[in-house]
């Protein structure tokens, strides 16, 4: 972050997320990171208090990606938005994954890139499942998996 003002990770799977006229999205919402005294947080902190202000609510689930969307076409803070680095790999493996057969092959695919996971995921079913051993038995020594 020494020269940028945030970083976040852009997955080729989640590039069309959010589009809005020519621009696409760029950023994982749930993975940021910002330098201290950042521009870009402190307009994006001043647009969600001055709208919670306003209208006693956020009016979507994706508001923030709808701010960061009008980040992003009016270049906020030196294009920040457009220096977001771009991660091989797939957000939603885990998620998609987890009441599969357990498999220790996921395991190097799942830490390669940061994980989205739903907090409505119940984990119910089979047993042995990813779920039941990365999740609920945790994961007691990765260089065994291996």
């Amino acid at each position: 972050l020494d020269n940028k003002p945030i970083e976040s990770l852009e997955f080729s799977s989640t590039r069309y997320f959010m589009k809005y006229e020519k621009y696409n999205c760029s950023w994982s919402g749930y993975f940021f990171a910002s330098r201290k005294g950042s521009l870009f947080v402190k307009v994006v902190d001043e647009v969600f208090r001055e709208y919670y202000l306003k209208y006693k609510d956020y009016s979507t689930y994706f508001f923030i990606d709808m701010v960061l969307m009008m980040c992003k076409k009016y270049g906020l803070d030196d294009n920040a938005l457009d220096n977001i680095h771009f991660a091989d790999g797939d957000m939603m493996l885990m998620l998609r994954t987890l009441g599969d057969e357990y498999n220790k092959c996921y395991l190097s695919q799942y830490e390669a890139v940061p994980q989205k996971l739903e907090w409505r995921y119940k984990g119910k079913g089979k047993k042995n499942t990813n779920y039941c051993h990365y999740i609920q038995n945790g994961i007691q020594d990765r260089r065994s998996e291996t």
